[in-house]
């Protein structure tokens, strides 16, 4: 079990036994994070690529989940969402949406966030399995707005580009409410 769908069968356990109102979020975030630890362990376990192995004509849908993780007042905030990822290999375009994004940094802190981060770029720039895009986005909840804007820089995994995965860098600005806080947004998706 991860580290992240351990922390939110603790904190269920801990919501049954409060009688608190949030389950039905609760019980959905968990399985969300469930099923995206399954899927970084599954994309994680794939070796980048090889180039003579990458795709080079065809277009690839990938489907998977985002991660937004950053800290506000002493507090991890966790946040997760859908990805939708295309590499056209044809024009070596691609392209994604994160989405459907809920979380936060506790019980009485879990909220969904409207909009979502969307990225384009160029597969190959750096070696011919990777892409590297500009992600960009507000998401927004009650009380919050997180706004992202810089690179993202990904790796295709697995025999002929199966999986990807990308992540911000330290050059992504994001700010939330206005403050500039640092931001990790990590994508693993499969086709």
């Amino acid at each position: 079990m991860g580290l992240v769908s351990l922390r939110f069968c603790i904190l269920a356990v801990g919501l049954l036994l409060c009688g608190c109102g949030q389950l039905t979020e609760l019980v959905q975030y968990a399985g969300t994070a469930s099923d995206a630890q399954d899927r970084n362990d599954r994309v994680a376990a794939l070796a980048n690529t090889g180039f003579a192995v990458m795709p080079v004509t065809g277009s690839v849908s990938y489907a998977g989940h985002a991660s937004v993780v950053y800290a506000q007042n002493g507090a991890e905030v966790a946040l997760l969402g859908q990805a939708n990822v295309t590499a056209n290999f044809d024009t070596g375009a691609v392209a994604g949406r994160v989405d459907q994004v809920f979380g936060g940094s506790g019980l009485s802190d879990l909220q969904n966030y409207a909009g979502a981060l969307t990225f384009d770029g160029q597969i190959g720039q750096r070696r011919p399995n990777s892409f590297d895009a500009t992600i960009a986005g507000v998401l927004t909840a009650p009380g919050r707005a997180i706004a992202v804007n810089g690179p993202l820089l990904g790796d295709f995994r697995g025999g002929g580009a199966q999986a990807l995965v990308a992540m911000t860098t330290a050059q992504t600005v994001t700010t939330v409410n206005g403050a500039t806080v640092p931001v990790r947004v990590r994508i693993a998706a499969e086709d």
